[in-house]
Parts: C-alpha cells; sequence; structure tokens
C-alpha cells in the first residue's frame, strides 16, 4: 500500500499523519504480464468483487517506476515536503519533491497539500503529497 504523510490540525495542534495515496485501488508489484494475471485471478477469488463495478488495470512505464520508487523509498511512504512561493513558483527547500517542482498542478496551502500530475501512457495520474510552504513572496 502506498501512503503519504499530511498535516492535520485537531484541537488546535498539527498532526502529522499517514494516509492511503489511492484509497479505492488495489497495486500489485510484480515483473510481466504472466504474474500480474496470476495475481488478479487469486484476488478475483479471494474477494467478493462486483461485475458491475467499473474496472481499470493499467502498468507503470519504467520512468514512472523510477521516479515512484525514488520519491516512495524503500517504507513506500511519501514523506512531508517543505518549500516557498517566491514570484508564484512553487520552490521545494527540503523532502522528496525537491527537484521535482514541475510535477506540482495546484498547491493547497490551508490543507497543506500539493497535488501532483504524472503521465502514463496517454492517462494522467493524480497524486497528492503532504507539503508545507513555509514563506511566500511576491
Amino acid at each position: 500500500m502506498l501512503t503519504y504523510e499530511r498535516m492535520r490540525k485537531y484541537e488546535g495542534a498539527w498532526l502529522l499523519e499517514r494516509w492511503n495515496l489511492f484509497p479505492e485501488c488495489v497495486v500489485f508489484e510484480c515483473r510481466g504480464e504472466e504474474a500480474l494475471t496470476q495475481a488478479l485471478q487469486i484476488l478475483h477469488r479471494e474477494l467478493p468483487l462486483a461485475e458491475t463495478g467499473e474496472k481499470e488495470i493499467f502498468s507503470v512505464g519504467e520512468d514512472e517506476e523510477r521516479i515512484l520508487r525514488e520519491i516512495f523509498g524503500s517504507e513506500k511512504n511519501l514523506p512531508m515536503s517543505k518549500g516557498v512561493i517566491r514570484g508564484g513558483r512553487v520552490q521545494i527547500t527540503e523532502g522528496p519533491l525537491r527537484g521535482r517542482e514541475q510535477m506540482i498542478r495546484k498547491v493547497d496551502r490551508h490543507k497543506r497539500l500539493a497535488f501532483l500530475k504524472m503521465e502514463n501512457a496517454g492517462n494522467e495520474i493524480c497524486l497528492k503529497a503532504g507539503l508545507e510552504i513555509t514563506e511566500k513572496t511576491a
């Protein structure tokens, strides 16, 4: 399961939490189509899946896999990043998003979240990441 860290405010205090990155998805890590087919057969037998539900299966390319492994690390968790906004542009000062500012499509400073976009064979993958903006200048 891939997770990301984010800050939430409870009773006036900010707390660090881990959230499921894809709450409505099942993520498999396997090599080759045969391994994926076996995993899907086991999943279909073990879980009561509704036949009417929308299902979409897609694989992650080598470039996307490399990026995901770099930012998630071995723990499969995306830690919080910190950054500043200078002249309307986001600059990440620390964390896994440093040097990957081009992936950021939107920043919610109130919720301390960044919305990231990755391209995968014509499909857009939207990710959330914790981002604390410490300074904003014109």
